[in-house]
């Protein structure tokens, strides 16, 4: 299946279930989203970007299922399982029998004014609310295990890797689109701030910080749901992108705080998840990977270009603020020594 057939398939699967007008169609660069009275519908398009790859059925299949078992530890009541989509291209069925078309995950429908971004467009988030959101990212942390010590998660170079592969991507994509970005010069400071930060770094593993994470935490994907706090949508295709140091997960959702003007807000989630957790060494990685998490954010955006060209201005304007977060980030002057064995300046 290509994405032509792909954007035939999930219009007729909107038809379909679009009888009670309760029906509505959301797009990703990834994925399709259908709502559907009480149920979502999640399928994951038929696309291969180098670090996410969507390309097979096989693949679409195994990330469904790997998509179910990491959220349901985040929002256990929200999703519930993976369904077949059968039938063919112009007549689909949601779990029916016959020739398997794709496969999506089947959700829990929730209010979109219940997300964290959205309740900051519409009424503003808070402060007293990062409290509770820092135990529960906390708890989340604490409550996943180390990685196994053999493996090469959060192994030195395993940290700098997607970090080069997501530079690069952006470039190809500046190319091709002509945009005006320099993504040489966060190269260039990446791997100075990486060759300074190494040791810490591989402590780091030897510690326990490397475990299997959310991997995608910003407010777009938390929600008060029935009036609790809950994380969803972490990442399932890549095990690289969320086996990582707890504080480059946390590192996420401090720079969406600020690239939305609430630097507040991460000031004090920083500070309350630090007294819970005690982790203050992480400090001395924060710039690091919130340059990084900037960088994603604004290849995310700028990848929208090909598939969204009426909204460049306003994609590119996205893109430019990301960058320029980022830009923010590694202009900053070292608070704390890289290897905690040192001396404080």
């Amino acid at each position: 299946m290509d994405l032509k057939e792909h954007g035939v398939l999930t219009e007729n699967l909107l038809k379909a279930l679009g009888t009670d007008g309760n029906t509505e169609l959301i797009q990703t660069h990834i994925s399709t989203i259908i709502l559907s009275g009480e149920l979502v519908y999640k399928l994951k398009k038929p696309v291969d970007f180098g670090f996410l790859d969507y390309s097979t059925l096989d693949k679409r299949h195994k990330y469904c299922l790997e998509e179910v078992r990491i959220n349901k530890g985040y929002a256990p009541k929200l999703y519930l399982g993976v369904v077949p989509i059968t039938g063919t291209i112009e007549d689909p069925c949601i779990d029916g029998n016959g020739q398997v078309l794709d496969y999506a995950v089947k959700m829990h429908r929730f209010e979109q004014r219940d997300q964290l971004d959205n309740i900051v467009e519409q009424e503003g988030l808070d402060i007293d609310i990062m409290d509770k959101i820092a135990a529960l990212v906390a708890r989340s942390h604490e409550g996943s295990a180390p990685v196994d010590a053999a493996s090469d998660y959060g192994e030195p170079q395993r940290v700098l890797a997607p970090m080069m592969e997501n530079l690069d991507l952006l470039q190809s994509i500046a190319d091709e689109h002509g945009l005006e970005l320099e993504p040489a010069s966060f190269t260039a400071w990446t791997h100075e701030q990486f060759e300074r930060l190494k040791p810490l770094l591989q402590q780091r593993k030897e510690k326990g910080f490397v475990r299997e994470c959310h991997g995608d935490m910003h407010l777009h994907n938390m929600a008060l749901h029935e009036g609790e706090m809950i994380l969803f949508d972490a990442i399932e295709f890549n095990p690289y992108l969320n086996h990582i140091d707890v504080i480059s997960d946390l590192s996420f959702l401090l720079m969406d705080l600020e690239y939305r003007g609430l630097t507040r807000h991460s000031r004090k989630l920083l500070n309350h998840y630090l007294e819970l957790t005690g982790d203050y060494e992480a400090v001395a990685l924060l710039e690091f990977y919130k340059t990084y998490r900037a960088l994603v954010r604004a290849k995310v955006a700028a990848l929208r270009l090909a598939s969204e060209p009426d909204e460049r201005k306003t994609v590119l304007n996205e893109v430019s603020r990301y960058i320029d977060l980022a830009q923010s980030y590694t202009e900053k002057k070292e608070l704390f020594p890289a290897d905690p064995r040192q001396k404080e300046r």
